[in-house]
């Protein structure tokens, strides 16, 4: 998988530090000797990286040291539940405070509403994303000299595909 994204970067000309990998936790802890190389190969050639879904899963604050990640995406459920429970208001806040003090960017999942934005951005979380922003829609291709570009509105600025849909997160991402 590495020689092809290499190769791909080569062949369709990208410019690697326009190109942000997003990884889930289960995918890195699955196989954490070659998301690491993975990982340092790609972001010795300017891409960067993106953890999701952290503390979904088998990861922990010692664990996420190893990882030479620049984007933590703090899981959903986990943010959600700040509205009902100090437990998880203090949760986020921690994953929060770790990860600025790693040098990484946060992002919360999962934002339904502007009460939950505004705490978030209280507690310095740097991006959101959900349904507050934008309800997922069709991502739109077009075909250019053999090579397929994403047109974008200049609003929207971070894109998570999955299968035939696109997650578009206008605003703060």
């Amino acid at each position: 998988m590495l020689a092809y994204v290499i190769e791909k970067f080569a062949e369709f000309d990208i410019t690697a530090d326009k190109i942000c990998f997003e990884i889930t936790e289960m995918t890195m802890a699955s196989n954490i000797s070659y998301a690491k190389r993975f990982i340092s190969t790609l972001k010795g050639i300017g891409c960067q990286f993106a953890l999701d879904d952290f503390s979904s899963g088998v990861c922990s604050f010692a664990y996420l040291q190893s990882l030479a990640v620049d984007i933590l995406k703090i899981d959903g459920r986990l943010v959600r539940g700040i509205e009902d429970t100090k437990v998880n208001e203090v949760m986020v806040q921690s994953i929060n405070d770790i990860a600025h003090t790693m040098n990484m960017k946060t992002v919360a999942k999962f934002v339904e509403n502007e009460i939950l934005l505004e705490k978030l951005r209280a507690m310095g979380v740097d991006y959101t994303q959900g349904y507050y922003h934008s309800k997922p829609v069709p991502i739109v291709i077009v075909a250019t000299d053999n090579r397929s570009l994403l047109i974008e509105d200049n609003n929207v600025s971070h894109v998570s595909v999955t299968q035939d849909k696109a997650d578009l997160d206008p605003g703060n991402w």
